[in-house]
């Protein structure tokens, strides 16, 4: 019994100390030292902005500037070549990145009223079938031409 709290008591003293080794307070100035430190100590290849253009190593110019989709005309979908990411035919003048380009196809709605239940059995003309309930049905169907679209 002895022998196991003295292991005990041995084992909790290592913890204490320990933790209190690990749970170091981290000062706001001590962690911009560690994250300056980390940067001075990348390859240079990190660091480097040779190679870029005015635009890409210009501090000033800012990335993502947002514009609007707009029309620069039809063409088919085979044809469309650098402007073949999808979009929705509701894209034009909507919120974009400057730059991006895309297709918007040209959709076509159709509407129709269907009968989803009659009644009679139609086998003479006193008992006809009749439409008891009709329901307007839309379908869209997209096309393989339609718009070039950038954003600007």
């Amino acid at each position: 019994m002895k022998m196991k709290k003295k292991i005990l008591t041995t084992v909790l003293l290592g913890c204490l100390f320990n933790g209190s080794a690990l749970a170091e307070k981290v000062t706001y100035d001590k962690a911009v030292a560690d994250s300056n430190a980390y940067q001075e100590s990348l390859p240079n290849y990190e660091n480097a902005t040779s190679g870029l253009s005015p635009a890409e190593s210009s501090s000033t110019g800012t990335p993502n500037q947002m514009g609007k989709w707009v029309n620069l005309g039809g063409v088919s979908l085979a044809s469309a070549g650098a402007y073949t990411t999808m979009l929705t035919p509701n894209a034009l003048n909507t919120s974009c990145i400057k730059g991006e380009k895309g297709f918007v196809p040209k959709k076509t709605t159709k509407t129709e009223r269907v009968c989803t239940w009659w009644q009679g059995t139609g086998s003479d003309e006193s008992n006809a079938q009749v439409c008891q309930h009709w329901e307007t049905k839309v379908t869209h169907s997209y096309h393989d031409n339609g718009y070039k679209a950038e954003c600007r």
